[in-house]
């Protein structure tokens, strides 16, 4: 049993250091060209990309097709949106700008969404 937890947290530890690299690649890419646009820009262009492949993770989760509570794919969606999420959520609470009550719902959606997948993960060790 304490093995099984302990591979959880270190796939969950591999998907963070997986999201932070991948991060730090286009942080530095961005940083060479100079723009006008901004780098937070970027988590409103992923986001979809994140979101619409967690949902069909989950679809298929929930019918017990083939997909483990315990594999890595399963777990790194739930990272990505849980880093995404809080991200979004951050920019837009510390932005001078007002945003429409669907991109707070954008965010949101992905931390209800991270929050499944973990809670999924753990129940299931």
């Amino acid at each position: 049993m304490e093995k099984e937890s302990n591979l959880f947290w270190q796939k969950v530890l591999w998907s963070v250091v997986i999201i932070f690299a991948v991060t730090l690649f286009a942080y530095i890419r961005y940083n060479q060209v100079s723009n006008i646009i901004s780098f937070g820009i970027y988590i409103y262009l992923v986001w979809p990309y994140v979101i619409i492949p967690s949902i069909i993770l989950v679809l298929v989760r929930l019918p017990a097709i083939g997909l483990s509570a315990q594999s890595f794919v399963y777990l790194f969606a739930g990272t990505a949106n849980a880093c995404l999420g809080i991200t979004g959520v951050y920019a837009l609470a510390t932005s001078d700008t007002r945003m429409s009550l669907l991109i707070h719902a954008m965010f949101v959606s992905n931390i209800i969404l991270a929050t499944f997948i973990f809670f999924d993960g753990i129940k299931h060790k």
